[in-house]
């Protein structure tokens, strides 16, 4: 008697274990999924962004000066404008950031959880010496660098 006790109630583990590995699974499939999507619509949304009108305007009305490039910042502020809307839309990035091609930032949006702001001029950095600087210089136009 204790012996068909055992069997069955072995065999009642091992489907909960069969019926776990199978939810975990479904979970694992599911959740690769949703970062695929997010990476689909980041990847969207660096592309459009990329030809915007703003930007576009604002590239090519940048005069040359000896720190990088300067700006006019009436077309700042749109580009600001557009980059603000952009995270408080998505409402999944952390930074947003438009990098020059010496590395400096020209714009940079906080998300500030959930209350996205732009960052003042005086506090915007170079980045010319961060891996996703340098990686993301080394594409060709139209292709997209997707850091860890």
């Amino acid at each position: 008697m204790l012996l068909v006790f055992y069997f069955v109630n072995s065999k009642d583990e091992s489907l909960k274990l069969a019926y776990t590995a199978q939810t975990e699974y479904r979970n694992v499939d599911l959740a690769i999924l949703a970062v695929s999507d997010l990476l689909q619509h980041s990847m969207a949304d660096a592309l459009i962004f990329s030809s915007s009108h703003d930007v576009i305007q604002l590239l090519d009305q940048a005069e040359p000066t000896a720190e990088g490039w300067s700006f006019k910042p009436n077309l700042l502020a749109d580009l600001e404008a557009e980059m603000l809307d952009l995270c408080r839309e998505r409402g999944v990035y952390d930074q947003v950031r438009l990098i020059d091609e010496a590395g400096n930032e020209v714009v940079r949006i906080n998300y500030d959880y959930g209350n996205p702001y732009a960052v003042p001029a005086t506090e915007l950095q170079n980045k010319k010496d961060r891996y996703y600087f340098t990686d993301t210089m080394r594409l060709d136009f139209g292709e997209v660098f997707v850091s860890p």
